[in-house]
């Protein structure tokens, strides 16, 4: 009885470290995604700068927009929100979106 138990407890402690382990980002994978969450923070910038050249804001409007952006981490975490969190312009989630109530602004 006492054998099983310890064989039992010794599998579930080996499963529970070994997770972690493959669940674990690389160093490479991590730079993938950095460059990934740069790339969207670009794109980000052009489709302000295409509600300006529309005239759906001013260029003053953009351009705090974009300063506030360049203020964020480039990492994707802290400003610009987490899955299910608020996101930038206050927008829900990593996508965020132009939200009025956040930036001031009506798009």
């Amino acid at each position: 009885m006492k054998r099983k138990l310890i064989i039992t407890l010794t599998a579930i402690l080996l499963v529970a470290f070994a997770i972690p382990a493959f669940a674990a980002m690389s160093d490479t994978q991590k730079a993938e995604v950095d460059g990934l969450y740069g790339e969207m923070k670009e794109i980000r910038k052009q489709i302000i700068q295409k509600y300006v050249e529309a005239g759906e804001i001013t260029p003053e409007q953009g351009q705090q927009m974009q300063e506030r952006m360049d203020q964020m981490p480039a990492d994707g975490i802290g400003g610009c929100g987490g899955p299910g969190g608020p996101g930038m312009m206050g927008g829900s989630g990593r996508m965020g979106g132009f939200n009025s109530q956040a930036t001031g602004y009506e798009i």
